[in-house]
């Protein structure tokens, strides 16, 4: 089901667009990434996007891709910008953590940078260069607290199958081994950000964000600045014939950076952002893993404060 913390991933990924610089447009996209959940199907387009915003995935094996593709005098950032995250993924109670457990490469401008994500519903890891790093249960039991119970973007008014402009009937094609209708349209990006705006508004959506994780809301003059740098936002699902669940999500963005903030070298872009589930609702595992470090180590070798996260845990050997 979308809720607010969907859509204000979704709005994460709309103002990265303003490309203060390019690490920002890469983590609105992977924010908008986390957010496709649901998806169903229908004879009419229409009513495929209203069952794709209220059916729920239960859990997945999730691969997610986003290449940035930027418009620059500088050689470096005219190279191509991936983001790949594979793996397990399945939720658990509204107030705890999903379980995931993401492999997670990026390269850019000749470099490589791999991780991985382990989330369980009391904790959380990064391991990163052959070492786990454990969040810590009281920062995560903190965190929970905070989430409370999921509200769906209907409760707050909000219409999500109105983002998507003249959705059409692409035919069926397989996906992962099952059969879906594809359902393609364009992407009302002022209606997205408009209603951000409205979601953000509310004290219910503030509190599934957790204290301090709310974006602002954005002003009525950028929202039509960047509806003027964004050109031909489309948006492509593929539901399952079967089960009216989502196979595929694509969203493919060409933007514009206003010469006035072209401060980075980056006169433009494209961005492509796939997400495909295989084994939907499956019996998807995920452990913690053995012989972690406090997260502090880690945080210390990038220059960070363990305040950051109210503290560090103690690692466990």
């Amino acid at each position: 089901m979308m809720t607010a913390a969907t859509l204000a991933a979704i709005g994460s990924l709309l103002r990265s667009l303003r490309l203060r610089s390019p690490r920002a447009a890469l983590a609105g996209s992977l924010a908008l990434a986390l957010a496709l959940s649901a998806c169903g199907e229908s004879d009419d387009p229409a009513a495929v996007l209203e069952r794709a915003f209220n059916t729920p995935v239960k859990s997945a094996d999730t691969s997610v891709s986003l290449e940035a593709r930027l418009r620059s005098q500088t050689p470096q950032l005219q190279q191509p910008i991936t983001l790949k995250l594979t793996g397990p993924y399945r939720q658990n109670a509204p107030n705890q953590l999903p379980s995931l457990d993401w492999r997670v490469t990026a390269s850019g401008a000749g470099q490589t940078l791999a991780a991985r994500l382990i989330t369980v519903m009391d904790n959380a890891f990064v391991e990163f260069q052959g070492t786990a790093y454990e969040v810590g249960r009281e920062v995560v039991s903190q965190a929970n607290q905070n989430r409370g119970r999921q509200q769906s973007l209907s409760a707050f008014g909000v219409d999500a199958k109105t983002w998507i402009v003249d959705p059409q009937d692409r035919g069926e094609e397989d996906v992962a081994g099952v059969g879906t209708t594809h359902i393609a349209g364009a992407l009302d990006v002022g209606k997205v950000l408009r209603d951000s705006n409205k979601i953000l508004r509310d004290p219910r959506a503030r509190s599934q964000l957790g204290p301090g994780a709310a974006p602002p809301e954005i002003p009525e003059p950028q929202i039509a600045e960047i509806e003027r740098s964004v050109k031909r936002p489309t948006f492509d699902v593929f539901v399952g014939e079967d089960d009216s669940k989502i196979r595929r999500a694509i969203a493919n963005v060409d933007f514009t950076v206003p010469p006035a903030q072209q401060g980075t070298g980056v006169q433009g872009g494209t961005l492509k952002l796939t997400t495909e589930l295989a084994n939907v609702d499956g019996d998807q595992q995920v452990r913690p893993p053995a012989n972690v470090r406090p997260l502090a180590e880690l945080l210390q070798q990038f220059g960070i404060s363990p305040d950051a996260l109210g503290g560090a845990p103690r690692g466990r050997n």
